[in-house]
């Protein structure tokens, strides 16, 4: 994949949120009328379930600490009602969704809108029907190595910068997809035969030298 293709594709992942760190808060105004506000945490350098990309090979992934940070600080990002783009629930540019960088994570905070999907969104949280919160990037820089997860050595990509454009509300409370469209993996896994490649080549001639 060249530089233009990574810059252009989006990609949507999905993140679980545990210990009370993904929920509503509701307050009474001053007018009397209830507010609810969705709040919650992305965590940087955690590793994501294992996937597998299209040809089979097992990856994780991990967001590095800052890779949003950019992105956060001079973007606009959309707050949507399970992906819809015709149910926005917040906007940064509106300061309706407020996000924070704090660290090795990023918080966030959407005053839910008082309409139908804004209801909706408090809903389902509050029941706990919809537990996670997905989010929309285009990744600009990654870095592709290889980890041990379970016994098993497996590639890991880590998202080094990002463009974040959405945060969705989500039933799903993980990964969802069973397989994922990661092109550039293909390539490192290209870059790792040529180098064998070379290794071996530069191996023979150096025991030649030696006969």
């Amino acid at each position: 994949m060249d530089k233009q293709q990574m810059e252009t594709r989006k990609e949507i992942r999905h993140l679980p949120f545990q210990n009370n760190s993904f929920g509503i808060r509701s307050i009474i105004g001053e007018d009397g009328v209830e507010r609810h506000t969705l709040y919650g945490s992305i965590k940087y350098n955690s590793l994501s379930v294992v996937m597998e990309d299209y040809w089979g090979d097992k990856f994780v992934e991990e967001i590095s600490e800052g890779a949003f940070d950019e992105s956060i600080k001079n973007g606009v990002v959309k707050s949507l009602w399970c992906h819809q783009t015709s149910q926005v629930l917040g906007s940064t540019k509106s300061g309706t969704l407020r996000i924070t960088i704090n660290g090795g994570q990023i918080d966030f905070e959407n005053d839910l809108p008082n309409n139908t999907w804004g209801a909706d969104a408090r809903e389902s949280v509050q029941r706990g029907d919809v537990d996670g919160v997905s989010f929309g990037m285009i990744v600009k820089e990654e870095r592709w190595s290889k980890t041990e997860v379970n016994g098993e050595e497996i590639y890991k990509r880590s998202i080094l910068k990002a463009e974040i454009f959405e945060l969705s509300p989500t039933a799903f409370p993980a990964y969802p997809e069973n397989t994922v469209n990661c092109r550039s993996l293909e390539q490192f896994k290209a870059e790792e035969k040529r180098s064998s490649a070379e290794f071996r080549k530069r191996r023979i001639m150096l025991e030649l030298d030696l006969l």
